[in-house]
């Protein structure tokens, strides 16, 4: 665990370290991941997965979780379904019958596209405060076209009036 430093020195050899440290972990989050795809075929078991996946979740853990769930659904007999309104992983039985030759083939493409390369961080685009306000406008108004009268609507047509005069 690194403590706190003001000193250029110290936080550059932090950096260094940290750098090194992360590119471990990605490989070890990596192996741990293409174990559990092997798991879930082979034995028909997805907690390996769901463990995983629950544990770099979280807000303290929070390690590429998105790229690691679309690698999951790629490669593991696992899809995603929704539950109570939120998104979950379920075994996928269609998926699962390799043989033991498909099983070992699966390992090496794996092997070849790790979790942290298979989607792509979003590049910086900018953010254009007008732009975007008038989509809120917008959306605003389709909404009271389509839905004027629902109890789930919430628009101040006031409130509107002035935010759409910005834009």
């Amino acid at each position: 665990m690194l403590k706190f430093s003001s000193d250029a020195k110290v936080v550059n050899t932090n950096i260094t370290g940290l750098i090194k440290r992360a590119g471990v972990v990605q490989s070890d989050i990596d192996i741990c991941a293409r174990g559990s795809v092997v798991v879930a075929h082979r034995d028909r078991n997805i907690d390996p997965i769901l463990r995983l996946v629950a544990g770099l979740g979280t807000k303290e853990t929070a390690f590429r979780t998105n790229a690691l769930r679309d690698w999951f659904v790629f490669y593991a007999p696992v899809m995603i379904v929704e539950v109570d309104g939120k998104k979950e992983f379920a075994f996928d039985a269609k998926r699962c019958n390799l043989k033991a030759a498909e099983l070992s083939e699966l390992v090496t493409d794996m092997a070849g596209k790790p979790f942290y390369k298979w989607k792509k961080q979003a590049d910086w685009t900018g953010f254009d405060f007008a732009v975007e306000l008038k989509k809120v406008v917008d959306r605003a108004d389709n909404a009271i076209k389509k839905h004027g009268g629902d109890d789930k609507l919430k628009v101040d047509n006031a409130q509107l009036k002035k935010v759409a005069a910005l834009v």
